[in-house]
């Protein structure tokens, strides 16, 4: 789809130190073939704060950024894919309430690892819809990776997890980039990627037990109409790619840089057609996967900060989760913020 009122008027991150992958190996986290595996030189891990708590911090910096008034906020769409630190809980009020205050409508969104780039079309179309008054949305992601119940190390085939908050504010009036064309592709028959061959449970797994879903995908892959799976991905993925740019009206050639997932040691970039070094794999290395779609704004904001990018230049954030669900944005910047 191609927009024609739709900004990004500001980014913001609250990330963790990082800990080196060497420092890993030494405490025992993982062994030397998976951190060449991964290929990251360090991965983010908190030891205070919970996902909610850093998703408000992160919101706070793009809220400042973008220098819009609160009342002018009319939908919070926070992304999680684990635990929030309270359960059934809302945990998307909580960060509404205390980033842009109690007025505005929050919701949670779960589609794991392409959360925040799919809530793009979810908040743009909530500002055309003429539902409420205000011109802006805040898009918000926080995560956090807490063993026993998970071992970020190893619990997702191709990436280890990472903790940090990301935030985005978009605006129907204006901002320093426009956002050009967003595509979803989606393929559903992959959900049973991350459920496997497994019955459904009627408790949440034991939190002494670490959860993975590594195994899940093997089961599936292994199993009945399971081995076409990733040929399947590789079509959601293409399609988005293609229909995006179709109609951004550009080519891949004219995208001057990628902002990739933090997974599978950059080889989306391959599947894309883009040198690993128009990407943003680099920074993605240093991170870890920002789940829930912190990849994909922590990438964009750091290209920011850098000054990586030039009035004029299109940006492609590429994005996908279980589901299976893939959204492209292409994005012009307008001028490099002075942050």
């Amino acid at each position: 789809m191609r927009w024609d009122s739709l900004y990004v008027a500001g980014v913001g991150t609250w990330l963790p130190e990082p800990l080196p992958v060497a420092a890993a190996v030494i405490e025992g986290k993982v062994d030397e073939a998976r951190v060449e595996e991964l290929a990251y030189k360090s991965v983010l891990v908190a030891d205070e704060l919970s996902p909610p708590e850093m998703a408000v911090r992160a919101a706070d910096v793009a809220i400042g950024r973008a220098g819009i008034p609160r009342d002018e906020y009319s939908v919070v769409l926070h992304n999680t894919s684990w635990y929030q630190g309270h359960p059934m809980w809302p945990s998307g009020s909580y960060v509404g309430r205390h980033s842009v205050g109690a007025h505005v409508p929050c919701f949670e969104i779960q589609q794991r690892c392409n959360g925040a780039l799919g809530s793009i079309e979810l908040a743009g179309a909530h500002l055309a819809s003429g539902i409420s008054t205000g011109s802006a949305a805040l898009l918000t992601t926080g995560d956090r990776f807490v063993a026993p119940a998970i071992d970020r190390w190893h619990c997702h085939p191709q990436s280890a997890v990472a903790d940090g908050g990301t935030a985005a504010v978009l605006s129907a009036v204006g901002g320093f980039a426009r956002v050009v064309a967003t595509s979803t592709a989606v393929d559903n028959t992959l959900e049973q990627v991350n459920r496997g061959l497994r019955p459904f449970s009627e408790l949440p797994p034991d939190p002494a037990e670490p959860f993975e879903y590594t195994s899940r995908y093997r089961e599936y892959v292994a199993g009945p109409g399971g081995g076409d799976a990733a040929e399947q991905l590789k079509k959601v993925l293409i399609t988005a790619c293609e229909t995006v740019l179709s109609d951004a009206g550009i080519g891949i050639d004219d995208v001057a840089v990628l902002v990739i997932p933090a997974v599978g040691a950059g080889r989306l970039s391959r599947v894309l057609g883009v040198p690993v070094e128009r990407t943003s794999w680099d920074f993605a290395a240093s991170t870890g996967h920002l789940a829930s779609g912190g990849d994909q704004i922590a990438g964009f904001a750091n290209l920011l900060e850098t000054g990586s990018v030039s009035p004029g230049d299109h940006v492609m954030l590429f994005g996908g989760g279980g589901g299976y669900t893939c959204t492209a944005a292409v994005l012009q910047i307008n001028e490099v913020p002075d942050w």
